[in-house]
Order: structure tokens, then C-alpha cells, then sequence
């Protein structure tokens, strides 16, 4: 018996397989498991103004942030301007204060000297041996200058004025020269600037004549009398005793007594050449006035007289 030979891959084999594979990829092809739907268009638009929401929320909450910011520092700065001011007034306030206490201190020693002064005053001696005094005021000059305040309120007392012109025109019963000025330092006599009257009884009497109507523009302060009593009457050499006749002063006696010392230097006047002496009249006199006259006396070597 002849054998056949038998093929495992024979064509209808292959056909089987080919249509079953066919049939496979088609079953695929068609089935629809797995799918992903699409985005609808609107979605997009929804996101994207989402986004932009957001984004301008976190800018509104930056510059608000920015706002807060500056006005922080804002109230930083107020806050030390504030903090300097309070400083200074506080500084300030204690200048004042001290400045107070120190003007108060000055006052209460002010008047301890005044009233000392004047207790000395009352005690006072000679300061030399052979000077000659009448009533407490020294007659060893050769030449004698009245300056007199001219103003309304010494107008009021110009009798007692010119009594006490006279009384001291008697304890010097004779001298080299007489002048009168008045508290601007010009003369009685228009004419007669830097010039003595010679001293005898004749003119004694016209002085006192004339002195008791004498009425010329006056500022109320003798100042300005006596510095041109020293530097136009006042020479090395003559011994010249000074009367200042007032009621007022307005001014630092400081300065005034710094302003003498300067011309004395200036005209290179000795110590001694000249006594200045004070007449204080109690019409408007205030402590300012008399000590004034306090110092000009015992700076120059003269006396103080008040008259009431």
C-alpha cells in the first residue's frame, strides 16, 4: 500500500486562518469601546476667562498691597516728624524754664545789692584823707558840669531842680569853669559847645536865672549828657566834678559804663580827672534808674543824692 504524504500548511488552511484573522481586524474596526469624547468648543473660552479672572483679582491684591505699603510709610514719616517736633519743643521748654530760674536768681541778687548798696550808701566815708567833702559830696574839683534832664516829668520838679543847682554851686566857692547841658549834651547857652563859663558872681546869677526857665527837647536819658561831658569838657590835667540831675534811664548800664571807659581811654584821662555824681529825683524813678546811678557814682568816685 502506497503512503500518502500529508501537508500540515495546506491552501485550505490557510484560507481558514486568513478569514478568521479577516474577521478579527473587522470586529476592531468596528466596535467603539475606548473612545474619547471631544472638548466642546465653549469649554475653552470658560477656562481662559477663569484664568484672566484670576489673573486680575492678583493684580488688584498686589497694588492694594503696593497702597498699604506707601501709606505705612507714609505714617512712618509723620510719626518721626512728630517724634523731632516733640523733641524740640520739649528742649525748648526746659531753655525756658531755666532761663527763668536764671532770671529770677539774677533779680533777687539784684536787689540784695541794691538794698546793701544803699546801706552802704548811708555809711559812706571819705576814700581820701584830704579830699574835702560838704554834705557828703567831695568840692576838690576845678571845673564843675551839670547835665540835667530836660524831659516833662523832671518839668514837674523843676524848682527843687534848681534849689539843688544852687545849694551845689555854694559848696564850691570858686572854681575855674561852669557848663550846664542838658541830657543830649547841649548847652544851655547855644554858642558855648566845648567852652567854660568863667565862675564869678554875675554869672553865678545868670546861670540860675536862665537854668529856671530853661526848657529844651529832651529824650529822658542822661546818657548821652554825660559821655559828652567827658569827651568835650574833659582833659588831662583839670579835675572836673560831674552832675547828673534825672529822673530816667532807659538802656544797659553795662554798656554805658563800657562806652565811658573806652572815650576815658581814648582821651587818655588819668584816674581821678573827673568825679561823676549822681542827683536822683523820685517822680518815675525805677530800680533800673537807680542802679544806674549806683554804678556810675562808685565807678567815677562820686556821690548818690535823692531827692524826694
Amino acid at each position: 500500500m502506497r503512503r500518502r504524504n500529508f501537508e500540515i500548511f495546506s491552501l485550505s488552511f490557510l484560507d481558514v486562518i486568513s478569514c478568521g484573522f479577516g474577521a478579527i481586524v473587522l470586529l476592531l474596526l468596528i466596535s467603539k469601546t475606548g473612545s474619547v469624547p471631544e472638548p466642546e468648543p465653549s469649554s475653552g473660552r470658560e477656562t481662559m476667562a477663569s484664568l484672566l479672572a484670576v489673573q486680575d483679582a492678583n493684580d488688584q491684591v498686589r497694588a492694594a498691597i503696593g497702597r498699604a505699603a506707601g501709606e505705612n510709610e507714609s505714617l512712618d514719616k509723620e510719626v518721626g516728624d512728630l517724634s523731632r517736633a516733640l523733641g524740640r519743643m520739649s528742649q525748648k521748654m526746659q531753655e525756658q524754664q531755666q532761663l527763668a530760674e536764671s532770671l529770677e536768681q539774677g533779680n533777687a541778687a539784684l536787689q540784695a545789692e541794691i538794698v546793701g548798696s544803699a546801706q552802704a550808701l548811708n555809711q559812706r566815708s571819705s576814700a581820701a584823707a584830704s579830699t574835702k567833702e560838704v554834705g557828703g559830696i567831695p568840692v576838690d574839683s576845678d571845673y564843675v558840669i551839670f547835665v540835667v534832664d530836660t524831659s516833662g516829668s523832671m518839668q514837674a520838679v523843676w524848682s527843687k531842680m534848681t534849689k539843688v543847682v544852687e545849694d551845689i554851686i555854694k559848696i564850691h566857692p570858686t572854681v575855674k569853669g561852669i557848663q550846664v547841658l542838658d541830657d543830649m549834651g547841649t548847652p544851655m547857652l547855644r554858642g558855648f559847645e566845648g567852652q567854660w563859663f568863667p565862675d564869678t558872681p554875675i554869672f553865678r546869677a545868670m546861670l540860675l536865672r536862665d537854668l529856671a526857665r530853661w526848657n529844651s527837647y529832651s529824650n529822658s536819658n542822661p546818657t548821652e549828657g554825660v559821655q559828652e561831658a567827658i569827651s568835650a569838657y574833659c582833659k588831662p590835667g583839670m579835675k572836673v566834678g560831674i552832675y547828673v540831675f534825672a529822673d530816667d534811664f532807659s538802656g544797659s548800664a553795662d554798656l554805658v559804663l563800657r562806652d565811658l571807659e573806652i572815650r576815658t581811654r581814648r582821651l587818655k584821662l588819668p584816674v581821678g580827672s573827673f568825679r561823676i555824681h549822681g542827683v536822683l529825683f523820685n517822680t518815675q524813678t525805677g530800680w533800673q534808674t537807680a542802679n544806674f546811678l549806683r554804678h556810675l557814682t562808685d565807678k567815677y568816685d562820686g556821690s548818690l543824692i535823692t531827692v524826694e
